[in-house]
């Protein structure tokens, strides 16, 4: 639909001769001269450039209605928009409640104004569903992974059907089952916040089992919200029997806390998180995946740095998933995509200059033997060449972090801090993973103890994985160095892509939900940002859940 003519030139002749919002020229916009200044649309942020360039490329013509009615483009569109909580996005982003005020037959301005919000919600919609609604640089700045290009105008306008865009709409999402599953526990958490929510569990002291105690019954109901704990009603309510011990000790596997069956503090604060505060994080992490490429490629390795682990997927299946330990809270590991090309299996270490002056030469100061006992050698350049010195014969006391011309490189065997294998992969960080010695600080439920690089438990079986998919013969390989103690660089014949990642919660193939502190503070803006997003006089939407709750 065009706008009459007549009315068109009589509104012209009013105005200057090419109408500007934000700097924007619509001389092939004629409904903007009905809105230049219309209140009920300046503070609301439109995309004024990208409805400009939208609408010259229709010509000037509405998409969304006919006849004042909303057609059955307007009427898809607006349904989406009504169920994008599903996504884990807020429907007021998308204008909703203006939408929804305004009557069903429309003409003139009151028509244009809801064809803008419509064309304004259309264009923001699926570049959210594709990239996230929250610039990731912004939000999270050790979030190094780059938005895939995406322009909402183009792909609207190549569309030739509804069919097409609920195609469109339907596509843009991750296709991971990562995020699918996050999907369904966002809806099961959304069903028990509709049922009021779980107890909160008072402070005292420790619940222990075969003990009886006034706070057991709002722990039981708790557990069986969230699955943790089914089967029939207890004969004594306040006995913390068998039963619940072991609905604790799922409850505390899901949220990385050390799995005793006890309720003390720890466990207990886990327990007091609002349900609304777990929505919020499982939104979060959604958005997070929206972050990340499309197309992950049909296997690749995630190493997710808030939950310390690593799997290896293979057309969406996980065929190896160990602990990994990363960076301190201090020398956090970055979120980034690589790809591994090479092993190097019993590898030295070249010790980086930040390590060697704060941690290890203090060491070596109050030990002459120190580097010695840890098969560390120490080099000096001597006319441009580096001269290996040794360490017993250095006046250490002379040197500090500004005063330090030594370069240090650990020997490969039992002793050396990457262990036997590392996993070669480009980056700027030198980040990398590798095998460790120290396998004990694989027990903790947090492992944020190296120095940025990534310590994966069971390393060999990863190598091998990796070797024996490229048609290597990783025994061979394996058998002619492991024990040795030589060096040796292994090309792979199927390099392999990683991505570093940063997701506090997720859902396991069994369906059962985790949730893992945020122990790089690196969700707080987002999490403030999606609260602040939340409007109380949205629609409701309906959420589907299993009856027998989420896990």
């Amino acid at each position: 639909m065009q706008l009459p003519i007549l009315l068109l030139c009589c509104l012209l002749l009013t105005m200057p001769v090419a109408a500007s919002t934000n700097g924007v020229e619509w001389a092939h916009f004629p409904g903007q001269s009905l809105l230049v200044g219309d209140p009920e649309l300046g503070g609301l942020g439109l995309d004024w450039p990208g409805l400009e360039r939208f609408y010259r490329l229709r010509d000037g013509t509405v998409r969304w209605h006919d006849q004042g009615h909303l057609n059955a483009w307007g009427v898809r569109l607006f349904k989406a928009i009504q169920d994008v909580r599903g996504q884990g996005l807020e429907p007021a982003d998308y204008h909703l409640s203006s939408l929804a005020s305004m009557p069903e037959i429309t003409r003139g301005r009151a028509l244009w104004r809801r064809e803008l919000l419509l064309s304004d919600g259309a264009l923001r919609l699926p570049r959210d569903l594709h990239s996230g609604h929250y610039p990731a640089d912004r939000f999270d700045p050790q979030w190094q992974i780059p938005a895939e290009p995406f322009d909402p105008v183009d792909s609207l306008s190549e569309l030739r059907s509804v069919a097409e865009l609920e195609a469109l709409l339907a596509d843009l999402p991750p296709a991971t089952a990562d995020y699918r599953r996050l999907l369904q526990a966002l809806a099961d958490y959304r069903v028990i916040e509709g049922l009021g929510g779980w107890p909160v569990i008072e402070a005292g002291p420790t619940l222990r089992p075969g003990g009886r105690d006034p706070r057991v019954p709002p722990l039981r109901r708790h557990l069986r919200l969230t699955g943790d704990l089914s089967g029939a009603e207890a004969n004594d309510p306040r006995l913390y029997d068998q039963e619940l011990v072991k609905a604790v000790r799922r409850f505390q596997y899901r949220h990385g806390l050390r799995v005793d069956g006890l309720v003390g503090s720890l466990t207990r604060a886990s327990l007091n998180v609002p349900v609304g505060r777990r929505i919020l994080q499982l939104r979060a992490n959604l958005e997070r995946w929206r972050w990340m490429p499309q197309d992950l490629g049909e296997r690749y390795l995630l190493v997710n740095t808030a939950g310390f682990d690593i799997r290896l997927l293979v057309a969406g299946k996980t065929l190896f998933r160990q602990r990994t330990i990363n960076g301190k809270r201090h020398w956090q590991t970055p979120s980034f995509a690589s790809r591994i090309t090479r092993l190097v299996i019993n590898p030295s270490w070249t010790v980086p200059r930040k390590i060697a002056v704060e941690e290890l030469l203090p060491r070596q100061q109050a030990d002459a033997g120190f580097l010695e006992a840890r098969r560390i050698e120490v080099f000096r350049k001597t006319r441009g060449e580096w001269v290996r010195l040794d360490p017993r014969e250095v006046d250490w006391s002379q040197y500090d972090k500004n005063n330090f011309p030594f370069m240090l490189r650990q020997l490969p065997g039992e002793k050396n801090s990457l262990g036997r294998v590392k996993f070669d992969m480009a980056n700027p960080y030198a980040i990398y993973l590798h095998d460790t010695p120290v396998k004990s600080l694989f027990e903790r439920p947090v492992r944020a103890f190296s120095h940025g690089c990534v310590r994966v438990n069971h390393a060999e079986e990863l190598a091998r994985r990796l070797l024996d998919a490229g048609g290597q013969a990783s025994g061979q390989t394996f058998d002619k160095v492991w024990h040795l103690g030589q060096t040796e660089i292994e090309q792979l014949a199927l390099p392999i892509p990683v991505y570093l990642v940063y997701f506090t919660s997720w859902v396991e193939e069994d369906g059962r939900v985790q949730f893992r502190p945020d122990i790089y503070q690196r969700n707080r803006r987002l999490l403030a940002a999606l609260a602040r997003s939340m409007r109380s006089d949205q629609p409701e939407a309906t959420a589907t859940a299993s009856v027998q709750g989420p896990r």
